[in-house]
C-alpha cells in the first residue's frame, strides 16, 4: 500500500492507472478518432482496494463548456469492482484537432483518488471536396462540390457559392439534407470564363442546421488538357501541337525574381507551354525563348541552370488537406544530354527530347501515367499542376517564369492549378 501521510499515491497514465488503493482503466484504449457531433462512450473500470466503503463522483475537464456530460456518482464496497459508462457528447461545432480529456475520481471529501487522461482526435463530420469539371474543351465549365457525411446522423443546411471576381456562377445557393454515412454532389455552371489558363477566387459558405459553419476560399481554373488523337512522336518538333492553344508566359506578372529587375522582357525569357494526354501518357511540350543558354549542372542541381521544373499532384480530385504528397520533376539539356529527374533521381521511364532552336530550346516529353500513381486518366479527371522555367545567364540563377504557384516561393500543392482531362 503506497501512502504518504496517509494520502494515496497514484501513477498517472493515458488510459489506465493503478494506486495502492484504487485501480482505474478507461475503454476503449485503442480508439482515439471521433467525428464532431458524435458521442464518445468511455467505460471506467474501477476497483475499490480500500478496507472500507468508497463513495464519490467523477469530475471532468473538457476542451470547452460545450462538451456535455452528466455528473456520475459511485458507491463501492471493499474489494468491489464496477464499470461506469460515460457518454461524452462532442459538439457538432468542435473544430478539427487533437484534444485531451481528464477524468478525476473524487471521494466524498473532494480528494482525488484517481486521475485519468484520454487523448482523442476530432475530425469534421461533414467533408467537402471541390473541383472544376469539364468533359469537352468547348463545354460549359462547372464547379462540382461533393459532401461526405461521415457521422451517424443526417446533416441539413444550405450551400452558397460565389465568384470573388467576374464569373457568374448559377445557381448561387442550394439546400442539402445528407443522410448519415452518405455523399451528395452538387454542380454549378460557371459563365464568363474568358481566360481558362488563369485562377479566379471562389468563396463557398456552408451553414448547417446543427450550427456548423464552413467557409472556404479556393483558387479555381479551367485549363482543358485535350486528348491526343493518337500517340505523339517525341522528336522535339511541334507540328503535332499546332491545334493546341498554348499557355503563354511573357509578362511581368509571371516573373519571380531573385536578382532585382533581371527580366528585360520576352526576348530575355518567355515560353509557350502545350499539354495533351491519352490513356498511357501525359504529354508536355515547351518552347522556350532565352537570349543566353547556360546549364553546366547535373543531377539534382540542374535547377540552378536553365531548366524546367514542374510538379504534379495526383490527389487533386480529392483536395484533401492530408494529401500533401506530390511529384516534382526537372527537365534539362546538360553536357550529358537531356535528363529527366524525379527530383534529384534520374528516371528512364519519361521519354524526353530537348533541342536547341534559333532563339532558345524546345522540350518535348511523354510522361507515363504510372509515374503519377495513383491517378488514373479519364475524361473529366483532373490533376494539380505547376511549372516554372529557370533562367541563368552565366553567373547564377536570376529567377523564374511561373505558371501557377506552389514551387518557386515555397512548396504548397494547394496553390497548384488544375489540368482537366477533356476530349
Amino acid at each position: 500500500n503506497l501512502t504518504d501521510d496517509s494520502s494515496p499515491i497514484f501513477i498517472e497514465g493515458t488510459d489506465r492507472i493503478y494506486s495502492g488503493d484504487i485501480f482505474l482503466k478507461v475503454e476503449p484504449e485503442g480508439k482515439d478518432l471521433f467525428t464532431a457531433g458524435s458521442v464518445i462512450t468511455l467505460n471506467i473500470k474501477i476497483k475499490n482496494i480500500f478496507a472500507e466503503e468508497l463513495r464519490g463522483h467523477v469530475e471532468y475537464t473538457f476542451p470547452s463548456s460545450k462538451w456535455i456530460q452528466k455528473k456520475l456518482e459511485f458507491n463501492l464496497n471493499p474489494g468491489e469492482k464496477s464499470k461506469i459508462p460515460i457518454d461524452i457528447h462532442i459538439p457538432p461545432t468542435a473544430e478539427r484537432g487533437k484534444y485531451k480529456i481528464e477524468l478525476s475520481i473524487k471521494d466524498t471529501e473532494g480528494c482525488t483518488v484517481g486521475l485519468l487522461k484520454k487523448r482523442i482526435e476530432v475530425e469534421d463530420a461533414l467533408r467537402m471536396e471541390i473541383k472544376p469539371v469539364m468533359r469537352f474543351s468547348s463545354s460549359m465549365p462547372k464547379i462540382r462540390v461533393c459532401f461526405s457525411n461521415i457521422s451517424k446522423e443526417s446533416i441539413a443546411g444550405q450551400l452558397k457559392i460565389e465568384s470573388l471576381e467576374n464569373w457568374l456562377i448559377t445557381p448561387q445557393e442550394k439546400k442539402f439534407n445528407i443522410a448519415d454515412s452518405s455523399k451528395e454532389i452538387f454542380e454549378f455552371e460557371v459563365k464568363g470564363v474568358k481566360n481558362r489558363l488563369a485562377f479566379q477566387q471562389v468563396k463557398i459558405l456552408v451553414n448547417a442546421a446543427n450550427g456548423v459553419k464552413i467557409e472556404k476560399r479556393i483558387p479555381v481554373n479551367f485549363y482543358p488538357c485535350i486528348r491526343a488523337k493518337g500517340p505523339l512522336s517525341i522528336d522535339g518538333k511541334l507540328e503535332e501541337w499546332k491545334d493546341i492553344e498554348p499557355v503563354v508566359l511573357n509578362s511581368k506578372e509571371q516573373v519571380v525574381e531573385i536578382s532585382s529587375t533581371w527580366w528585360k522582357g520576352p526576348e530575355d525569357l518567355s515560353a509557350y507551354i502545350y499539354l495533351m494526354w491519352d490513356d498511357r501518357n501525359l504529354y508536355l511540350a515547351i518552347k522556350v525563348v532565352d537570349d543566353c543558354f547556360f546549364q553546366p549542372y547535373l543531377g539534382g542541381d540542374v535547377w540552378k541552370g536553365d531548366s524546367i521544373l514542374f510538379a504534379v499532384d495526383p490527389w487533386r480530385q480529392e483536395r484533401r488537406e492530408e494529401n500533401v504528397e506530390y511529384y516534382e520533376y526537372g527537365f534539362a539539356l546538360t553536357s550529358q544530354g537531356e535528363i529527366a529527374n524525379c527530383w534529384g533521381v534520374l528516371t528512364k521511364e519519361i521519354k524526353l527530347v530537348v533541342k536547341k532552336s534559333e532563339n532558345g530550346l524546345i522540350y518535348e516529353s511523354a510522361i507515363p501515367w504510372k509515374e503519377l500513381s495513383p491517378f488514373t486518366p479519364e475524361v473529366g479527371g483532373n490533376i494539380g499542376f505547376s511549372l516554372i522555367i529557370s533562367d541563368n545567364d552565366g553567373k547564377r540563377i536570376k529567377g523564374w517564369l511561373t505558371w501557377f504557384s506552389g514551387i518557386a516561393s515555397g512548396r504548397n500543392p494547394e496553390l497548384f492549378g488544375d489540368l482537366i482531362l477533356v476530349e
